[in-house]
């Protein structure tokens, strides 16, 4: 007799991987990472730092077995969720695929064109402080530019901003430059 396949419970799969990756971001440092409630229905950070990190707004993706990677319409859908919830915060997509021990950090690029995906510990936590900090100084700009020449986790593509699934531009999204 065939074993049944175990339905994953996406709400448990979502609280596991919220609590991971703020263990993660306190790892980095991020001391006031902790999970947020979201009992009552409203649109919050999945994951916060309220006082490290309050202009970022976390959005959680874990344990995809497949078809969540860069440039898959399930991580543009995420990106998309994560700016349509940001409101006025810098949105970010914190990533872990099933069976994986790394965590990715997707946010806007500093040239507001496309997305740029970091993977390496202290790179995620530079890149964090200096979306809190609203840096945009071209040094900055040519360090990551030299790290990304070294092969050190910085992977820098265009997103369509509009969701594939419906084919537009989502109504809050066509207002942001």
């Amino acid at each position: 007799m065939a074993k049944k396949a175990k339905a994953v419970d996406s709400r448990s799969k979502g609280k596991v991987g919220e609590r991971e990756a703020a263990n993660y971001l306190r790892k980095l440092g991020f001391t006031d990472a902790r999970r947020r409630e979201q009992s009552d229905g409203s649109i919050q950070a999945e994951v916060e730092c309220p006082f490290l990190l309050p202009s970022i707004h976390i959005e959680v993706k874990y344990g995809y077995k497949t078809g969540f990677d860069v440039g898959t319409s399930l991580f543009n859908q995420a990106c998309l969720q994560a700016m349509a919830d940001a409101k006025d915060l810098e949105p970010v997509v914190m990533w872990r695929k099933w069976g994986e021990t790394i965590w990715k950090l997707t946010y806007i690029s500093a040239n507001g064109i496309g997305w740029s995906t970091v993977s390496d510990d202290g790179i995620v936590a530079k890149t964090l402080q200096w979306l809190q900090d609203g840096s945009d100084t071209s040094r900055e700009r040519e360090s990551n530019a030299d790290l990304n020449k070294e092969g050190r986790g910085i992977v820098e593509y265009p997103v369509s901003r509009r969701d594939d699934s419906q084919g537009q531009v989502p109504e809050e999204e066509a207002e942001r430059p």
